[in-house]
């Protein structure tokens, strides 16, 4: 069981630092035997089932020095299977602010299940395999984030538990684009305005027209409809900067909930 948080240094891996130490409380009615062993710092493989407990923190380093978090830890008995909220991705060169979200489907000794996010465990693991164009398109996968090289190609990445399942996702990347036009959507007429600029994301090439549609509207929304923009609307420009994305959308994961189990 590793720990996060921010010190001195800013945030980092909280368990390897000096004078750091962990201690759980169980919280009754505790299990027995407890899967939490060693201080709070383990869980025992041998043990299946929950366990809620209350996790202490102490170090020197902290303000104040002592801090406390609850916790339930599960240990499961198979993970059967892996999920990723898309099968194909398209990214820009050059690019590293991408994470791939894996959820994991888990059984209990009776079957049922039960699905989480994963994406950051320790035991996911990540194999590139070149298909076209460049062979470092996908230069690396660390934690779940992925990093693309200087050149365009297609990729897939295989996503594999230790000693568990795998699932495969596709990887295109292209070139981002080069020209982006600002179009003047008002003009004010007085002599001291500001400026105010839309610029798109998450739209791809085929849906200009829609962002520049939608920024019209928020614009006459903003300066004939909205207080008190409307009696100052001869003091602002507006602009729009269209800069088409390779995907659709503004993120990869889905919203942050369980997944509902899935039933035979």
């Amino acid at each position: 069981m590793r720990a996060f948080g921010r010190g001195p240094g800013g945030w980092g891996d909280l368990s390897t630092a000096q004078n750091f130490t962990m201690q759980l409380t169980p919280v009754p009615p505790a299990p027995s035997p407890a899967i939490v062993t060693l201080s709070g710092t383990r869980l025992d493989p041998g043990v299946e089932g929950v366990q809620l407990a209350t996790l202490g923190f102490s170090s020197p380093d902290f303000t104040p020095p002592n801090l406390s978090v609850a916790i339930r830890a599960t240990v499961h008995h198979e993970l059967r299977a892996l999920f990723l909220p898309v099968r194909a991705l398209t990214l820009e060169t050059g690019r590293s602010d991408r994470v791939l979200t894996v959820y994991g489907q888990f059984a209990d000794a009776g079957g049922a299940l039960s699905t989480f996010d994963i994406t950051r465990h320790d035991y996911l693991q990540y194999a590139i395999t070149p298909s076209t164009g460049a062979s470092d398109a996908v230069a690396s996968v660390i934690d779940g984030r992925i990093t693309t090289g200087s050149a365009a190609g297609t990729s897939l990445i295989t996503v594999s538990a230790t000693g568990g399942p795998s699932v495969l996702l596709a990887v295109t990347v292209v070139a981002p684009p080069t020209e982006r036009e600002i179009k003047r959507l008002f003009e004010g007429a007085m002599l001291r305005k500001r400026s105010v600029l839309f610029v798109s994301e998450g739209f791809t090439a085929a849906e200009q027209p829609r962002f520049e549609t939608m920024s019209r509207d928020l614009a006459v929304q903003l300066f004939q409809h909205t207080a008190p923009y409307d009696v100052m609307r001869e003091s602002f420009d507006v602009y729009a900067l269209f800069a088409p994305s390779a995907e659709r959308g503004v993120t990869l994961a889905l919203p942050s909930r369980d997944l509902a189990p899935r039933t035979s």
